[in-house]
């Protein structure tokens, strides 16, 4: 299995795929409440992925996905046992350019509607938000 998974990695970087950028945030989200994660597309439209690290599995929570500017909210009750909830986001391009890729626009708001977190903004092809989760 390890050599399969650097094998890939290997011919990815042969194949000159972009690598996904992951990023960190030290808020943590608080298991059992309620968030709503809105992606604002300001491009050419995005697709979206929120997992969640429950017990050491990786588990598919919501995907969605945006048209060229518009939004798309995702609610998420944070699952008791996860550990880390990861939210991909995915820019789609209008050719292999990177030039040509859109952005967007993350907002983590909690269940009375007040952002929990400053917004971020993605313009990488493909970025992963993690936030850790306090019990």
């Amino acid at each position: 299995m390890k050599n399969k998974l650097i094998l890939a990695v290997l011919g990815a970087a042969a194949l000159g795929i972009p690598r996904a950028e992951a990023a960190c945030y030290g808020s943590r989200l608080q298991a059992g409440s309620t968030y709503t994660f809105r992606i604002n597309d300001a491009g050419v439209g995005n697709a979206t992925t929120l997992l969640s690290v429950n017990r050491g599995r990786l588990e598919v929570e919501e995907v969605g996905a945006a048209s060229p500017a518009e939004f798309v909210q995702i609610p998420l009750t944070v699952p008791p046992k996860a550990s880390r909830i990861i939210l991909m986001v995915d820019i789609r391009c209008l050719d292999t350019s990177p030039v040509s890729c859109g952005e967007a626009t993350v907002d983590v708001l909690n269940a009375d509607g007040n952002t929990v977190l400053p917004a971020v903004t993605v313009a990488n092809v493909h970025e992963e938000l993690v936030f850790d989760v306090h019990p």
